[in-house]
């Protein structure tokens, strides 16, 4: 028998998450989708990761959650690296581990080339997760005016 599809969504409160969210719910109805924002999932925190998706069982995880403050990635790279790479990787190994599916958005900074645009530090920490990830893993790219939220 086939697993019903439940979502994991990380980074719920953001503008793509809040978005991912509505959409979701909208075609799967409130109980086959988990959003979490920051305050509820540190996606840094490994014990904290594994627990989550040990305790909710998702099919899916879609992770919205990334550090997005470009000028401050210079100065609080660590945070940056951290959020941008190396939490998204633990996500992706959990999954894996879980046998769950893992989606990853990153946004076009992540797929510029160097020769034509100066790579940041926020743009550096966005080619991390590019780098070869488990076989469950779907890292999209995607341009800011794709959101569905007006702006205030």
């Amino acid at each position: 028998m086939t697993q019903p599809m439940k979502i994991l969504i990380t980074g719920a409160r953001g503008m793509l998450g809040t978005d991912l969210t509505a959409v979701f719910t909208k075609a799967l109805g409130g109980k086959a989708v988990v959003s979490l924002g920051s305050a509820e999932l540190d996606i840094t925190n490994v014990a904290k990761v594994h627990s989550v998706i040990a305790e909710v069982k998702p099919t899916v995880v879609v992770n919205a959650a990334a550090y997005t403050n470009v000028d401050k990635a210079e100065t609080e790279s660590e945070l940056a690296l951290s959020l941008n790479a190396l939490g998204p990787e633990l996500l992706a190994n959990a999954c894996s581990q879980r046998g769950a599916q893992f989606i990853h958005f990153s946004t076009e900074r992540s797929s510029m080339t160097v020769t034509s645009y100066p790579l940041l530090r926020h743009s550096s920490t966005k080619w991390l997760p590019m780098k070869p990830a488990p076989p469950v893993t779907i890292t999209l790219c995607i341009f800011p005016l794709l959101f569905f939220s007006q702006p205030s």
